[in-house]
């Protein structure tokens, strides 16, 4: 089976026919990757007959419970909350793990069931396991299904005592076409956050990250989907949450800026894992450059990815040392 055919496979029995899905962590932000996840998590969805009834960013959490009500008093059925996947389940991104918890608090005490879409996943010695915890306590009381997306992930889940499915990242399931023509031999698109390896700028006018790619006017609507996220409770309809066909929107133009820069080359340099596959997606050959805390290379490894991938372990001292590919 391909990546997809495996995608599919797993979710059956999991997502039926008529579930009504709230999707929560919904990336209000700039990263390419985590707007093609969602992309692909709203058509897995759908390609089981279920309805993406509503979208929450973690801006919203908190007005979350009043949405649940709503839905529970308006439909016989009870929802089902799907929490985004990506790489933030862990002490990598704390924020990401506390609206995790509070999203599972609310399941639980809803009887919800939860669906944990496919995470990478990366917890320090010293980070409080609240969300594992929860999710050890009730997953067998409640229908809590948590998606690993690389086996060092759904090793680190067993240890904890959560049994989690292996499923490929749900980007997978996207069909992409290189439209853009290369004008460029290669570029250099490296991470900037804190997953980043720290290393100063040392390619100026070559170097750039997703956010760079973003225009004016897609900035100013993010800006602006912030301040209502943190409004709902006070809005006269009370529910802060986006509809499918606004978070699709928002989605895809973030999405599509940042594939029609990435495809103005015919080379990518890069640490970040969306961009290796996003970039094999549409054919562009695609060197790696090894990331901080071995997600890429974890992933890459569990669904045979690096096969013909060049991959170095760290960036080359100044332009002229880039290898040539071919």
């Amino acid at each position: 089976m391909n990546l997809k055919e495996i995608i599919y496979e797993r979710y059956q029995n999991v997502l039926n026919s008529g579930d009504k899905v709230m999707l929560v962590n919904f990336p209000v932000h700039f990263n390419v990757g985590d707007q093609a996840i969602f992309l692909g998590e709203a058509k897995i969805i759908e390609f089981f007959g279920a309805s993406l009834v509503s979208v929450h960013s973690n801006f919203a959490v908190g007005d979350l419970e009043t949405h649940i009500m709503r839905v529970l008093k308006n439909s016989k059925s009870l929802p089902v909350i799907a929490i985004h996947g990506g790489g933030s389940f862990g002490s990598i991104w704390p924020k990401e793990e506390i609206a995790r918890v509070r999203y599972l608090e609310l399941a639980i005490k809803y009887s919800l069931k939860v669906i944990q879409f496919p995470q990478s996943v990366n917890f320090q010695d010293d980070f409080q396991l609240n969300s594992i915890e929860i999710i050890r306590k009730y997953q067998d009381q409640n229908e809590i299904y948590v998606f690993a997306r690389d086996i060092p992930s759904q090793s680190a889940l067993d240890k904890f005592g959560i049994k989690a499915i292996l499923c490929p990242d749900s980007a997978h399931v996207l069909e992409l076409m290189n439209e853009s023509p290369s004008t460029a031999q290669f570029t250099i698109l490296k991470r900037r956050d804190k997953e980043s390896s720290n290393e100063s700028l040392k390619y100026p006018g070559m170097e750039w990250d997703w956010v760079d790619s973003i225009s004016k006017g897609m900035r100013f609507v993010r800006l602006m989907m912030r301040i209502y996220g943190g409004l709902g409770r006070y809005l006269p309809w009370g529910t802060n949450s986006y509809s499918r066909r606004y978070s699709m929107w928002f989605s895809t133009k973030i999405m599509d800026s940042g594939l029609r820069r990435m495809q103005q080359s015919q080379i990518i340099y890069t640490d970040r894992l969306h961009a290796v596959l996003l970039s094999q997606m549409s054919e562009i050959e695609v060197i790696l450059v090894r990331d901080r805390y071995s997600k890429i290379r974890n992933y890459l490894e569990t669904w045979n990815l690096a096969t013909n991938l060049k991959i170095l372990d760290a960036w080359p001292n100044d332009l002229k040392s880039f290898p040539k590919v071919g």
